[in-house]
C-alpha cells in the first residue's frame, strides 16, 4: 500500500442494532468539522459502513424498502454473507476506500462492521499495512437482550474487542466516547 499513514487511527466499531454506533461516530466527526470551521485544531475524520453496498444491492435488485425490521436485517445479513462467500466484493470495496482515505489524509477513520470474520480480516489487513487499529464494541442495556435471528446481529459481542463502550445515550456518553477516541488517537503518536 502506498503512502501509509502511521498517524491515522482506524476504529472498527460494532454493536447491536440501535446501540448508537453511527450516532456517536457522526457526532465526533461533526465536532471536528465545527472546530475546523472556527479555526481551531481539528482532526479530519470519516466513517465508512460496508453494509451500505449490500443495502444498495437489496434496494436495486430485491426491492428492499429500507426498513430495519427483523426480516429485513436477516435478509441483509444473508446477502452480506453470500457476498463474503462468493467473492468478498465488499471487502475489496473497503480496501479501495482505504486508498481513498489515504489520499485525503484522514486522521481518524471509523469503520462500522458487524460481521466478526470481516472485522478479523480487516484488522489483520490494516495491521499488516502498519495502521494503528482499534476495535470497539458499543452497547446499551436496552438492546443487548434482543435477538435478531441472524448471525451478524446476534453474535456481535463474541469478539475480543480492544475497547468496550457503554452508551447511555446522553451527553455524558457522547463526551466519554470523544475522550476515548482522542486518547486512542494520541496513542498513534507512540505507535
Amino acid at each position: 500500500m502506498q503512502n501509509k499513514l502511521k498517524d491515522t487511527l482506524v476504529i472498527i466499531v460494532n454493536g447491536k442494532p440501535e446501540s448508537g454506533k453511527t450516532y456517536l461516530c457522526d457526532e465526533f466527526i461533526k465536532k471536528q468539522i465545527d472546530l475546523e470551521i472556527h479555526g481551531e485544531p481539528s482532526l479530519k475524520s470519516i466513517m465508512y459502513t460496508p453494509i451500505d453496498r449490500i443495502k444498495r444491492c437489496a434496494k436495486n435488485y430485491f426491492g428492499w424498502d429500507g426498513s430495519k425490521d427483523i426480516g429485513s436485517r436477516s435478509m441483509l445479513a444473508e446477502l452480506y454473507q453470500f457476498d463474503i462467500n462468493h467473492n468478498n466484493e465488499t471487502f475489496k470495496e473497503m480496501t479501495k476506500f482505504i486508498n481513498r482515505w489515504n489520499e485525503n489524509r484522514y486522521k481518524i477513520v471509523f469503520i462500522n462492521i458487524r460481521n466478526i470474520d470481516q472485522i478479523t480480516l480487516l484488522k489483520e489487513y490494516l495491521s499488516e499495512n502498519d495502521y494503528y487499529v482499534r476495535t470497539m464494541y458499543i452497547y446499551t442495556d436496552s438492546k443487548d437482550s434482543i435477538t435478531y435471528d441472524n448471525k451478524a446481529d446476534d453474535n456481535v459481542e463474541y469478539f475480543d474487542y480492544d475497547i468496550v463502550f457503554k452508551n447511555n445515550k446522553d451527553y455524558e456518553a457522547l463526551s466519554n466516547f470523544c475522550d476515548i477516541v482522542m486518547t486512542n488517537f494520541n496513542a498513534v503518536k507512540r505507535y
